[in-house]
């Protein structure tokens, strides 16, 4: 049996950065520490049951009920409030009582390998502070506890944590004394206890995308990909960004060649990226209203930055309606989808994609454009909240237009629309694969976990003014275009590309309801 100890809450200062959550259930790159920690113990013990401990009165969303069924995990619900003895003492007593083995992982801890030993406790070196017990101390670097141990004998562990008032770390000491405890060295184990130690183990757990590289040496991050183009762009953006909006990036510190790959090199911050904080985040409504203020505050300076008239590439017919046709004509190359067919989502009639499509352009024209300094993909996976200064950075700028010139100004109708095609359209739940999809010809039933879990943020944003005279329902008649124009770009993944397709028709249904049959 496997147990992962996360029947308490996260200390003060991570609370900050992802709201009350389990320890286990914290952000790291686009999923929750339980994944990792479960996908390894899986490879150690493969027919091992894994069970996880979660504090009363924590709710458990749809998503996390979905994968935890989906990989064979069950749930066991504790007081959590006594300290992990208590909470070793309380899994001991209701499901150890026999002579089996039994392996703990502490919530917090995110060992990269298992030791097999039946009695163990697994120890790594680390010159952080971790929260957990010392086995020796050094002078530069200290030998810490990992957070896993097996015992082969959880009865008479029950026994010493008894005899030692609920003292896990004494109580396991004890049990070596009476049973003979290998001390099992790890290479690398990440503990995410704490903010400083959450956010060390974070810079080893980049989200790139498969055609870009990232490379992090301790305060500098460098950006490679084998589209240099790309990349020129978006240094060009750094290099350009009007004075009055550096405080919204990171530091630009340059651009160069390593071993003949071109990259460009910004200021490192540890901080989470919004996205994470929207799909795994518990964070209250003032939080995301101070994120909301934040970034109107950017995008009012992006307006009063001394900006030129907008390119032709640049403004919003081109930015939403020519790529979006575009896009629409490789995705039926691709894939030949009949986009000239009513479509039905969840029973109900909709028009056809490239009628959607015509509708939502439409819509788009009425508003003209709004020039500004543009960062070209302002979605929440591209904004990095730093709570401790209360502010926002930008990062993975768009540089250019559809057809490859560079873009530092254009229509900032365009940067809204992609903030709301986060907040109102759910792509990051979906690039998450929270969604349930199924598909028949022409009728999609579809649904995403967690959708009601938003809308408070999400009504938050709909009262907010982005942009002086433009209402949040006026921006989401645009996001058809939004959701239509990625569709190629996700080949990789037929689910999530469909799952993306059925969401331009949700967005649709919800904006254009006079258009319905």
């Amino acid at each position: 049996m496997i147990f992962i100890l996360s029947a308490q809450f996260v200390g003060e200062s991570l609370r900050a950065e992802v709201g009350d959550l389990p320890v286990s259930f914290v952000p790291l790159a686009n999923r929750r520490l339980y994944a990792y920690q479960v996908e390894i113990m899986r490879l150690a013990f493969p027919a091992r049951p894994i069970m996880i401990t979660l504090p009363e009165g924590f709710t458990v969303s749809e998503a996390e009920r979905v994968w935890m069924k989906e990989h064979g995990v069950d749930v066991l619900t504790l007081k959590g409030d006594g300290g992990t003895g208590e909470e070793l003492s309380e899994v001991l007593a209701k499901y150890c009582s026999g002579g089996q083995g039994v392996t703990f992982l502490l919530g917090g801890c995110l060992p990269l390998e298992v030791p097999s030993e039946p009695d163990m406790i697994g120890v790594f070196e680390t010159d952080l502070e971790p929260e957990l017990p010392v086995e020796a101390f050094g002078t530069e670097r200290d030998v810490v506890w990992a957070g896993i141990f097996s015992v082969s004998k959880p009865d008479l562990l029950a026994s010493c944590l008894n005899e030692e008032s609920k003292d896990y770390f004494r109580a396991i000491k004890r049990y070596s004394f009476r049973q003979k405890v290998a001390h099992s060295r790890i290479d690398r184990c990440f503990i995410l206890t704490n903010a400083t130690c959450y956010f060390h183990a974070r810079s080893s757990f980049t989200t790139e995308r498969a055609f870009n590289r990232l490379k992090i040496e301790h305060t500098v991050l460098k950006k490679f990909s084998g589209n240099a183009e790309k990349i020129r762009a978006e240094a060009h953006w750094f290099d350009h960004t009007p004075l009055p909006l550096r405080k919204f990036t990171p530091q630009y510190l340059g651009d160069g060649l390593e071993d003949d790959a071109y990259f460009y090199s910004i200021e490192y911050l540890g901080a989470i990226p919004l996205n994470e904080s929207f799909v795994y985040g518990r964070q209250t409504i003032v939080f995301w209203e101070r994120v909301f203020m934040k970034i109107s505050s950017f995008l009012a300076a992006s307006r009063s930055a001394n900006v030129p008239a907008c390119a032709d590439g640049a403004r919003s017919e081109a930015l939403f309606v020519r790529k979006a046709h575009s896009r629409l004509d490789e995705f039926i190359r691709q894939t030949g989808f009949d986009a000239d067919s009513e479509l039905f989502l969840n029973c109900v009639c909709l028009p056809s994609l490239r009628q959607i499509l015509a509708d939502s352009s439409e819509h788009l024209m009425t508003l003209g454009d709004v020039p500004a300094f543009v960062h070209g993909d302002l979605c929440l996976s591209n904004i990095l909240y730093d709570s401790r200064m209360r502010a926002i950075k930008l990062i993975d700028p768009r540089g250019a237009d559809e057809d490859g010139q560079r873009m530092v100004y254009g229509s900032q109708l365009y940067d809204v629309a992609k903030l709301a095609h986060s907040i109102l359209g759910l792509y990051d739940h979906i690039v998450a694969g929270q969604y349930a999809l199924s598909v028949d010809g022409q009728h999609f039933t579809f649904r995403i976990f967690g959708a009601e879990d938003v809308e408070e943020i999400q009504s938050a944003f709909r009262r907010h003014s982005f942009v002086p005279g433009l209402c949040a329902r006026s921006i989401e008649k645009t996001l058809p275009l939004l959701f239509i124009a990625m569709l190629p770009l996700h080949a990789d993944s037929v689910s999530r590309q469909t799952a993306l397709l059925a969401n331009a028709m949700r967005l649709y249904a919800g904006s254009f309801e006079d258009r319905l049959n």
